[in-house]
């Protein structure tokens, strides 16, 4: 476990670890005549706040490197140079530019904001990410199985339709069926009918003419007997003579 002071600010959070933290720069091939803390500290003040030196720069034994401590901000990106030199607006540019190394740069996690871990490492943010994937797969399993239903209910509608519409075929074919038959016995009983008007009729016709036969028949036989009568008579008369 790591403790350590800092300035009290306002936004302070305890389950949350500062990223302003002291590390170590190192200024390789630094003029010698640079290795002191006013020019150190001039150098470093992009870089962060200076704080002080290492013995062998404090005491000039490493003309080589200069070693400061600097407290920075994780936050934000660290440099990787510097421009050490004048800047007048008579003379031209003139300096060095100053590459910078670091040493003891703590990992800083910028999600939950905690030390000792990278972003890329954070198990916090692997739960989140497994557990909106684990939503985002549930939500498409949803969503097919909605469509999938929205599909089997369209298929359904469409059946349902289609014997709907079989079914009202079915019935107009059965209607026009029971029409026609329905027509054809009308037809029937009418045409049977004109069948037995016409015998009726022809009956009709019929009676008298039997009756006429009847009457005729008769009257030939009434003439037939009188004529037997009256030759009967005249062969009488014959044979009386004789």
């Amino acid at each position: 476990m790591v403790m350590w002071l800092q300035k009290w600010s306002p936004d302070f959070r305890p389950e949350e670890d500062s990223p302003i933290v002291p590390i170590w720069v190192l200024l390789l091939g630094l003029p010698f005549h640079c290795h002191t803390w006013y020019y150190v500290k001039q150098i470093l003040s992009p870089v962060g706040e200076p704080l002080s030196m290492n013995l062998a720069t404090n005491y000039e034994t490493r003309p080589d490197i200069s070693k400061v401590r600097v407290e920075v901000d994780l936050t934000k990106p660290l440099l990787q140079s510097v421009w050490v030199g004048q800047e007048d607006e008579s003379n031209p540019l003139k300096g060095i530019t100053q590459k910078l190394e670091y040493e003891g740069v703590p990992k800083y996690c910028k999600h939950c904001w905690i030390l000792c871990h990278s972003i890329v490492q954070c198990r916090i943010l692997e739960k989140e990410r497994q557990k909106e994937k684990e939503a985002k797969n549930k939500e498409s399993e949803e969503k097919n199985a909605n469509s999938e239903k929205n599909q089997e209910d369209v298929g359904n509608q469409k059946e349902f339709e289609a014997s709907k519409t079989n079914g009202n075929q079915d019935k107009q074919a059965g209607q026009q069926k029971k029409g026609i038959e329905e027509a054809g016995t009308s037809n029937k009983g009418i045409k049977l009918g004109q069948n037995i008007k016409k015998a009726n009729n022809k009956n009709q016709w019929q009676v008298p003419n039997t009756k006429r036969n009847m009457q005729k028949r008769k009257e030939e036989e009434r003439a037939k007997e009188h004529d037997d009568k009256k030759k009967n008579s005249n062969q009488g008369k014959n044979k009386k003579m004789n």
